[in-house]
């Protein structure tokens, strides 16, 4: 602190660098991928995270969804093979994704 001191010279507080609020990246971006050409044959699939009315915001956009895209297929996914419906995500749910062929996850957190 005696350092601190010195350089502020006559002064006897502590100088204070500048920090930026944004910070500085620390991952590079992922690119994303193509778009789709179409929706034919395509699953899309729910995962609900134990939110309010996540589970009610699931069935309002799968019918909306359905309802402008007949030819994708929605179904609900658990978040994880040990859970169900609504838990919160487990490390595992990428396998459940797979498993189940989805070709897209919306992630429903209500509120």
């Amino acid at each position: 602190m005696e350092d601190v001191f010195k350089m502020a010279g006559a002064v006897k507080e502590p100088l204070y660098g500048i920090v930026s609020p944004l910070g500085r990246a620390t991952a590079r971006p992922i690119p994303f991928a193509p778009p789709l050409a179409d929706f034919k044959g395509k699953t899309i699939g729910f995962v609900w995270t134990i939110f309010t009315n996540g589970d009610c915001l699931a069935d309002i956009f799968a019918d909306l969804l359905q309802e402008r895209f007949a030819e994708v297929r929605f179904v609900k996914l658990p978040s994880g093979k040990s859970g169900k419906w609504g838990d919160y995500p487990h490390l595992d749910f990428p396998d459940v994704v797979r498993e189940a062929g989805a070709d897209a996850v919306i992630a429903l957190v209500g509120g």
